[in-house]
């Protein structure tokens, strides 16, 4: 009886082997044929290495690339800032504009990416990235990118809940941009134009 078990699992344990290819050789070729395919698109090879570059890998790309900007940015005013007596409010003020100034541009620039990306026959980005560059506060720019892209969510998503997550994200994009204007920039103007002229 024993010896009858010990057979059927050292069969069971064969088949398996059978099946299942010991090499590489099959999945390199596989891969190396969907890096070819997607050599075109720079997100897909990204995509493809990490197979991980979900919605939250792409809001990172683009947080990633709108903090730098950022930080050049407040480099380049404390460059140029250095001698001026208010340089700390000069670098509030610059770092409140330039919030409200990146983000609308990148969020009007990831509308434009998009529409060119759907042209040109590539899988769309994530509309949860648009969702967040508005809510960082890129409303005018982002509703400029959805008006003049005649914007499409990908397949699977109607307009209609991204109309309403979109609206929900312009409520706290104008929070974040009315904050910004009303407790950091109009209240240190008139410093930040004695400096200037």
């Amino acid at each position: 009886m024993e010896e009858e078990m010990e057979e059927a699992r050292m069969r069971l344990v064969e088949h398996e082997f059978e099946e299942e290819s010991l090499s590489d050789h099959e999945n390199d070729h596989s891969n190396n044929r969907q890096q070819q395919s997607n050599s075109k698109d720079p997100l897909a090879m990204i995509r493809t290495r990490s197979k991980t570059m979900g919605d939250f890998s792409q809001i990172m790309v683009f947080l990633m690339a709108w903090s730098v900007m950022i930080g050049l940015g407040m480099l380049v005013i404390h460059i140029v800032a250095r001698h001026d007596s208010n340089r700390q409010t000069v670098q509030m003020v610059a770092l409140g504009v330039g919030w409200i100034a990146l983000s609308n541009l990148f969020a009007f620039t990831f509308f434009v990416i998009d529409r060119f990306r759907l042209l040109a026959g590539a899988k769309q980005m994530s509309y949860a990235v648009s969702v967040t560059l508005i809510a960082l506060g890129g409303v005018v720019g982002g509703w400029l990118g959805v008006c003049l892209t005649v914007y499409k969510p990908p397949t699977g998503l109607k307009f209609s809940g991204f109309f309403g997550k979109a609206l929900l994200s312009t409520a706290f994009g104008i929070a974040i941009d009315v904050f910004i204007i009303l407790r950091i920039v109009l209240p240190h103007r008139d410093d930040v134009l004695q400096g200037i002229l």
